[in-house]
């Protein structure tokens, strides 16, 4: 039976397994860090990220969703003391409490080999969305996108170190927003990574957090924050859904889950969708030699 709270109270729908230690602190101050329609982020003195978010975005690596709108008091210009103590989280006069939220495990699922018709369909859904602005973006952006991009292979191809933390220099930070296009790029590289696990080699996967430490001081600190917990394994819904629905080799449920990714943020979605299905590429490609040895 759930305690009687005010009316100014809320009980969060579910919180990420990763914030449990960070959380484990208590009391725990925090400081606002950007706050948008449907997510307030919050800072913690050691620079970790808490978002408290809508359903819409869903679970996520450092979540806490909300089962409504967000209260005014998060999404409007006011002032407001934040704290973590003792189970809840105090927002100026608003409460949300996490005694009876779900436990999100943000580990990305494992990706069985894909057949060549689903990954064939998601390359074809990817065509229907405008490309990303690393491939069509102002020449300057491209052109440094691309000599990125042929560095994280070559280097992946040769597992260079290295040649793959050039790669990573050339995209981290590079465009605008609070979540740059060459950051959800290295993000959704790094998903293909951890999903693939099963089918790369060991010293490859060691590469995932070698990505993450090069890009994390080259960008945002939300964008940081997205990149550490990729360089983890730990990722949001959307890409735990798409993994899902690419192991079940069903079109209908690959168009739907990557239409959610897809249309994530203005690009953000497209520029990590193409990350993935770079990596995924190049996964396959290096499969493929093998087999032909």
């Amino acid at each position: 039976m759930r305690t009687a709270f005010p009316m100014n109270s809320l009980y969060a729908q579910s919180v990420s397994r990763a914030l449990l230690p960070i959380l484990a602190e208590t009391p725990l101050p925090l400081s606002c860090l950007s706050r948008h329609e449907q997510a307030c982020n919050f800072q913690t003195p050691g620079g970790a990220l808490i978002a408290l978010v809508t359903s819409r975005h869903g679970n996520g690596p450092f979540h806490i969703v909300l089962p409504c709108a967000l209260p005014p008091l998060l999404t409007r210009d006011n002032h407001f003391q934040a704290q973590w103590q003792a189970g809840t989280l105090a927002i100026g006069p608003l409460q949300i409490n996490l005694e009876h939220a779900n436990i999100w495990t943000p580990d990305l699922p494992a990706l069985q080999p894909l057949s060549f018709d689903a990954l064939s369909w998601l390359h074809e859904v990817h065509t229907t969305y405008p490309s990303s602005p690393l491939y069509n973006g102002p020449a300057t952006l491209r052109v440094r996108a691309q000599q990125g991009i042929a560095a994280l292979q070559s280097g992946f191809t040769q597992s260079a170190e290295e040649q793959i933390c050039r790669g990573v220099l050339a995209l981290a930070g590079l465009g605008p927003g609070l979540t740059p296009a060459g950051d959800d790029f290295l993000v959704g590289f790094l998903a293909a990574l951890h999903a693939c696990r099963l089918q790369i080699a060991e010293e490859q996967m060691i590469f995932c957090q070698r990505i993450a430490q090069t890009a994390v001081n080259q960008t945002t600190t939300l964008s940081a924050q997205w990149l550490q917990s990729a360089g983890e394994g730990h990722f949001g819904e959307a890409w735990h859904q798409l993994i899902t629905a690419l192991n079940s080799n069903v079109n209908r449920a690959i168009t739907t889950a990557a239409h959610r990714l897809l249309t994530t943020g203005a690009t953000s979605g497209v520029d990590a969708m193409s990350g993935f299905l770079f990596g995924i590429d190049l996964v396959e490609d290096r499969r493929q030699k093998t087999e032909d040895k």
